[in-house]
């Protein structure tokens, strides 16, 4: 993933200072960042990816600043046939959260 705009093609590309520039722009960090990404778990399902991550920070996190999070990305080989999924499931968590 070469912009923070950009789609992730798979939990790897979610780097420590992609997700520092992420959580910057939500207001959770102010000044720290994130010193790692770990996947804790991490499991395919017909259509997705789903990882939990644990998150550690440069420092004492920020209040309000996640240390886990639930990533779920397109499953690598429906984004290799060119598919794009998930759109109505995104508005629909959107809405909840």
């Amino acid at each position: 993933m070469e912009e923070s705009g950009s789609v992730l093609g798979s939990v790897d590309e979610l780097t420590p200072g992609l997700l520092t520039e992420i959580l910057r722009r939500q207001e959770p960090l102010a000044r720290a960042s994130v010193a790692t990404v770990e996947v804790v778990k991490s499991f395919p399902t017909l259509l997705s990816l789903i990882a939990k991550l644990q998150i550690s920070y440069d420092g004492a996190p920020p209040e309000g600043a996640p240390s886990r999070l639930f990533l779920k990305l397109t499953n690598e080989k429906w984004l290799a046939k060119g598919w794009v999924l998930g759109r109505g499931e995104v508005g629909c968590e959107e809405l909840l959260s």
